[in-house]
């Protein structure tokens, strides 16, 4: 595996430099990640290997999972990162090492958040948590138990290095093995490109949610995020959710077609 002595972020990355539009970082953003991974050491020849050494480095530095963070310039100023964050930074890194990173994109991974929602439906049911006779939900004064769950279908990357997966979100413990890849419903192969794209599709998500959104920004946003991966199937499922509330039948049906053409047999579709 090549070593460069310059720094590990530098001018012919192409994938850090991609990481860096999509999240709009600037020039000063750029300086701060060069001298964050300044001391990164060098790296195993092995691909797996060299993603452990950056995993333990983060660690080391500070470094936690986030599932709100996701942009380079956020992730380094905070110290923290997601699983969509973490995996276009590490792959970048392991690029500028001369490893050409792979990527698979899961849907509704069976993981533990996943195994406790189930859990909770099957309390549900049998009315552990309110009477029906009189159905009102309890009063909660601390949000941080029922923030652990989901309650939908989500989709998550992973970086493929050497053959294995490998995970990005466990940074609590140092000792882990983050070669593990939890059951799940759909696995796609995707490059850097498409995982990418999924940082403009991430701010567009936030736009809307925001309620304080300009609907033809949503859409250039989309549009590029569209010209990352074209078919990236959740850009469309947003486009039609627009077209939808501005009524721009046009755009509705363009979109509905593609997301169909698209298709797929997960719980997302």
């Amino acid at each position: 595996m090549e070593n460069s002595e310059s720094k590990p972020v530098g001018e012919k990355n192409k994938y850090y430099q991609l990481f860096q539009k999509v999240s709009d970082a600037n020039i000063s953003d750029i300086e701060k990640t060069q001298e964050y991974f300044k001391d990164l050491p060098e790296l195993p020849q092995d691909a797996f290997q060299a993603a452990i050494a950056i995993r333990h480095f983060l660690i080391k530095t500070g470094f936690v999972y986030d599932e709100r963070v996701f942009k380079l310039q956020d992730m380094v100023q905070q110290k923290r990162g997601n699983c969509l964050g973490l995996s276009l930074m590490i792959g970048s890194l392991l690029y500028e090492r001369g490893v050409q990173p792979h990527y698979e994109i899961i849907t509704t991974p069976k993981d533990a958040v996943y195994k406790q929602e189930l859990k909770l439906f099957e309390e549900l049911k049998r009315g552990d948590h309110f009477n029906y006779d009189n159905p009102i939900l309890p009063k909660i004064n601390d949000q941080t138990e029922h923030s652990f769950y989901r309650f939908a279908p989500i989709q998550h990357p992973s970086l493929i290095l050497s053959g294995r997966t490998f995970e990005t979100t466990t940074l609590e413990d140092i000792e882990e093995d983050p070669g593990w890849s939890p059951e799940a419903e759909s696995r796609i192969s995707a490059t850097f490109e498409a995982v990418a794209s999924h940082v403009y599709l991430q701010q567009a998500k936030e736009m809307i949610e925001s309620n304080k959104y300009d609907g033809e920004q949503i859409k250039k946003i989309c549009n590029k995020t569209l010209e990352l991966w074209p078919n990236n199937r959740e850009v469309y499922s947003l486009l039609w959710s627009l077209a939808k509330d501005t009524k721009d039948m046009e755009l509705q049906k363009r979109t509905f077609e593609k997301y169909t053409e698209i298709g797929g047999d997960d719980s997302r579709f």
